[in-house]
């Protein structure tokens, strides 16, 4: 198997080992040990830093990537990537001494958002530390095709230690604010980990001063520009809505909505496998000028995709009651079910479309991305500040799906528009016409069983009919071929 089989495989291992983790955090032990509003809080916290990471992180770690494949040396590369960290030292220095000044109101602004909220504003600062040097470690590491171990870090360490500091707070039964410190130390160490494993294998060229013969070129800090808005923009994007609903409905509906966007977000767990390498892969072939493999590339990610997530939609839709019935309160929970349903479409959407951003990100388009982030952005903001007090929860899962289905279809538009690349074929349409109606027949039938034996039953009846028909059709020649081969040994 060559490197790239290699690191597609690992880095797919990794993120289901990953959500077999977050399972076992966010939907068993988190709502068994904290109280609906802690839960919200803690998730609110992670939000909140994830929004702020993008701007202070410069741009840097999309631009590593994009910028690599055009280095002329290994040491022009290392000497570059330690001047880029070097670089992202200096906002998070002028931030920590704002603070400083401004301690006093920026405690008074997050309690305006939750009372006492302020009590998280240093933990708050040591995570976004974190997620800085975290992110640039992982640009760093994709762009030496290093995918699978910081997809390790990232999916699988990450929740361990999350794991561990929730059983410590459970064990040792200590004030919830240093739960919340826990969080920030974990990722931390988890930045650490990453960078410490990156010196040892490239080993970059450390020095003291800045050499201006390793300065990036002019057109990497142009890209970095436009990455900071794209970051940015597609982290309100996904963010904005769990940090609305806490501020509007209560940490405790927070809770309810982000059990629902867990769920959701094992949808998506193919794409966050294979973007890492597909945007490696694209950067490479774009450099080579080899539009027919990124075009081959752009049309197998989106059927590939499409056709694993709505699986995994159906799969977990056919069993959420029993998920309810499962997890610890899952009496208060099983009120997100319907926004469930609809943040799930939201990920089969966004599956189908492909890797668009990616591609977009790479090439000459990628001030498109800004412009059409900035729009999702506004439009997610306006439609969930309008349904949200309106139909609460599934409110702001409407405002989600809405957004990004039109943000998807406008990147479908300018790729179709501009260079004539098209994803979909009549492959899509079978898989949604194979899988939606079996999805609603299995789902409305009750055997009348006990709720786990009527989910084996239900689930089994699914796998046996998905098998047969990519075994059989036509739509995953890729997934047929594979089965022969297997039947033929």
């Amino acid at each position: 198997m060559n490197q790239i089989g290699k690191q597609s495989l690992f880095s797919t291992l990794w993120s289901y080992l990953g959500v077999i983790v977050g399972y076992i955090h966010t939907v068993l032990l988190l709502p068994a040990i904290l109280e609906p509003s802690d839960f919200g809080t803690q998730q609110v916290f992670k939000d909140l830093a994830a929004l702020i990471t993008p701007f202070l992180s410069l741009g840097l770690p999309q631009s590593v990537i994009k910028y690599f494949p055009v280095a002329k040396s290994k040491q022009q590369i290392r000497g570059m990537l330690v001047q880029i960290f070097k670089y992202a030292s200096i906002p998070l220095g002028l931030i920590g001494i704002l603070l400083i000044f401004l301690w006093n109101h920026s405690m008074a602004l997050l309690d305006r958002y939750e009372e006492n909220f302020s009590t998280y504003l240093m933990p708050l600062f040591l995570l976004v530390i974190a997620l800085v040097f975290f992110n640039l470690a992982e640009g760093w590491a994709k762009a030496w095709l290093r995918v699978s171990y910081a997809n390790f870090i990232k999916e699988s360490l990450a929740r361990s230690f999350l794991v561990v500091n929730t059983l410590l707070f459970w064990w040792l039964s200590y004030d919830f604010v240093y739960f919340i410190y826990g969080i920030s130390i974990s990722y931390l160490l988890l930045a650490m980990v990453l960078l410490g494993y990156l010196l040892l294998k490239e080993r970059p060229m450390i020095s003291n001063s800045i050499n201006k013969k390793y300065l990036p070129p002019k057109e990497f800090w142009q890209y970095s520009t436009y990455a900071i808005l794209g970051s940015s923009g597609l982290l309100i994007v996904s963010r904005v809505d769990s940090v609305m609903v806490g501020g509007m409905l209560g940490m405790a509906e927070n809770a309810i909505y982000m059990i629902s966007f867990f769920m959701a977000s094992v949808i998506e767990m193919p794409k966050r496998a294979m973007a890492s390498l597909a945007v490696s892969l694209m950067s490479q072939y774009y450099e080579a000028k080899e539009s027919g493999k990124i075009k081959q590339l752009y049309h197998n990610f989106s059927r590939f995709q499409l056709a694993i997530g709505i699986f995994l939609y159906g799969l977990i839709l056919i069993n959420l009651e029993t998920f309810y019935y499962i997890m610890p309160k899952g009496e208060i929970y099983s009120a997100g079910f319907l926004v469930f349903v609809f943040l799930g479409a939201t990920k089969v959407i966004d599956l189908g479309f492909g890797p668009n951003s990616e591609y977009i990100s790479i090439s000459n388009l990628y001030r498109y991305n800004i412009l059409f982030l900035s729009l999702l952005a506004l439009l997610t903001f306006g439609l969930n500040l309008l349904l949200i007090p309106m139909i609460g929860l599934i409110g702001a899962a409407i405002a989600t799906l809405s957004a990004y289905f039109l943000f998807n279809l406008a990147k479908w538009y300018l790729l179709k528009k501009r260079i004539g690349y098209q994803p979909f074929t009549m492959s899509h349409l079978l898989i949604l016409l194979f899988n939606i109606p079996l999805i609603i027949i299995i789902y409305s039938i009750n055997f009348h069983l006990h709720p786990i034996l009527q989910s084996t039953l239900a689930s089994s009846i699914y796998l046996t009919g998905a098998f047969l028909f990519y075994r059989y059709g036509s739509t995953l020649p890729e997934f047929k071929h594979m089965i022969i081969n297997r039947l033929n040994k």
